[in-house]
């Protein structure tokens, strides 16, 4: 370490890594709140949930990651998407793309249909090991979804006749309750037909079993007619009905979060046909392999 460094950002170094080294991968803002309950007093001294709090940490992360401290695969962050066109230096490297890449479909056969919907793009990753292993869509709300990607939804809803459920992950607040009952009326009806939806992330209960930070519901300041009340509708309604603590996502362990993903997903599978499917692939890729191995550029030069 540098020893022109700060005390407390050395100590605040060697409490991310060993957070991280337990729970990974993560968003950058789970080592913020995991510094909030560590167990050490003098990190709890120094760092507090606030926005310059999180910054700092977020500034350490990062010179952590550019210095070699920690792995780069750590940290996701999948709320910057990059587009780029899907293009080969050949047809053969196309062939042995298609190798490489095919998958069967194991829900195609299975009794039902499930999916994840994300309030925060950040969490795709956290759960990505889980989900891509699994097959499952994850969709993500960034907010109140708009028209479009809620009419495709209810459009895909409709033409699938088995059940179908959904599971969901969100932010315990007054948006990120709202955003789920808004989303699931929408989708109805624009005729989805009825499908199954239940909260994995974030529970009451999640608060104390796990000592999550809370936060209050933002208020009118003082001076304002109606200071110490909710600032907003939802403020309003989610006070009446939980208590006065909101609580990020991203708080929840990534860890928990992938186990309880997990097991909400595998307890719908029929494993008896999800083993078939397995067994179909293994055929078809043997089939695909064959294929590619006879593409023009692939079999071996003959000797003259």
């Amino acid at each position: 370490m540098s020893q022109g460094k700060h005390e407390s950002t050395k100590a605040l170094e060697a409490a991310i890594i060993a957070i991280l080294r337990e729970q990974n991968p993560a968003t950058v803002r789970y080592p913020h709140y995991g510094l909030l309950s560590f167990n050490d007093a003098f990190i709890r001294t120094i760092h507090q949930n606030t926005r310059g709090c999180y910054q700092r940490v977020s500034k350490i992360i990062t010179d952590l990651r550019l210095c070699g401290r920690i792995p780069w695969e750590w940290i996701v962050d999948k709320s910057r998407p990059t587009y780029a066109p899907t293009v080969w230096e050949n047809p053969r490297d196309y062939g042995n793309s298609v190798k490489r890449s095919y998958r069967k479909d194991y829900w195609q056969e299975q009794p039902a249909l499930v999916e994840i919907w994300s309030e925060k793009d950040t969490i795709s990753g956290v759960i990505a090991p889980v989900t891509e292993d699994l097959g499952v869509t994850v969709r993500v709300g960034r907010g109140f979804n708009s028209t479009t990607g809620v009419h495709d939804i209810a459009d895909h809803f409709r033409r699938v006749s088995k059940p179908k459920y959904v599971f969901y992950l969100g932010d315990h607040d007054p948006d990120g309750r709202a955003i789920e009952e808004s989303i699931r009326k929408r989708v109805l009806a624009l005729g989805s037909g009825p499908f199954a939806m239940r909260r994995l992330a974030i529970n009451v209960g999640d608060i104390k079993r796990f000592n999550l930070p809370p936060m209050r519901i933002k208020r009118f300041d003082d001076g304002h007619e109606k200071a110490g009340l909710p600032r907003s509708s939802r403020g309003q309604a989610f006070l009446r009905k939980y208590r006065d603590e909101t609580v990020e996502l991203d708080a929840l362990p990534p860890d928990v979060l992938r186990r309880r993903v997990k097991s909400a997903i595998e307890a719908l599978i029929d494993w008896a046909r999800w083993l078939r499917a397995i067994n179909v692939e293994e055929a078809e890729i043997e089939s695909i392999e064959n294929f590619v191995s006879n593409w023009p550029g692939n079999r071996p030069a003959e000797r003259s």
